[in-house]
C-alpha cells in the first residue's frame, strides 16, 4: 500500500492536454517515491479504482478546457452517486472514488488540481501561456504532498506506539 497516489491525466501529444503528465514528471523529481505512487494516463479508467483503494490520499492533476485566466484550481473530491454503468472513456475522478468505495470499501482523501489549457493541437509541448500556471500547480502539489506525508508519518508513529 502506498500512502499517496498521484495521477496525471491527459494526452502529451496534444499540447496543453499533456499538462498532467508534465506535472507528474516534475513532482516526481526529489519526491519520496517509497510513499508516493505516480501514475500517468490518457483517460481515467476503472482499473485505477484499485490503486485508489490502496491509498490514504489521492492527488489528481489535469488540464481544464472550461476554466480561464491561468489560475490553479484546487478542489476537494468526494465520491459521486453510486456508479451504475461504467463508460471507461469518460470517468471523472469522483466516479473513480465511487467505484473504489463500491468495489474495495475504501475512498482516499482526494484533491483535484487543474489549470486552464488553451492549445490542444497536435504538438508535444505545453503552450507558453500555461508555463506559469503549471509551475504554480507543481508548487502547490508539492506542498499538499508534504502535508500528507507528515500526516501519514504521524499516524503511523501513533499506531506503532499504541501497538
Amino acid at each position: 500500500m502506498h500512502d499517496i497516489v498521484v495521477i496525471g491525466c491527459g494526452n502529451p501529444l496534444r499540447g496543453d492536454d499533456g499538462a498532467g503528465w508534465y506535472a507528474v514528471d516534475e513532482i516526481e523529481k526529489n519526491s519520496d517515491i517509497d510513499k508516493i505512487r505516480f501514475l500517468k494516463c490518457r483517460e481515467l479508467g476503472p482499473e485505477l479504482s484499485e490503486s485508489l483503494s490502496r491509498s490514504r490520499h489521492a492527488l489528481f492533476i489535469d488540464v481544464s478546457v472550461k476554466e480561464e485566466g491561468g489560475v490553479v484550481r484546487e478542489e476537494k473530491l468526494l465520491p459521486s452517486p453510486p456508479v451504475t454503468a461504467v463508460d471507461a472513456h469518460s470517468l471523472e475522478p469522483e466516479s473513480l472514488l465511487s467505484l473504489s468505495e463500491a468495489l474495495y470499501g475504501h475512498v482516499p482523501g482526494s484533491i483535484l488540481l487543474s489549470v486552464p489549457g488553451k492549445s490542444f493541437g497536435y504538438e508535444e509541448r505545453i503552450s507558453d501561456d500555461l508555463a506559469g500556471p503549471l509551475k504554480k500547480l507543481v508548487e502547490r502539489a508539492r506542498s499538499i504532498l508534504d502535508e500528507w506525508i507528515i500526516e501519514t508519518d504521524r499516524e503511523r508513529l501513533i499506531s506503532n506506539v499504541a501497538d
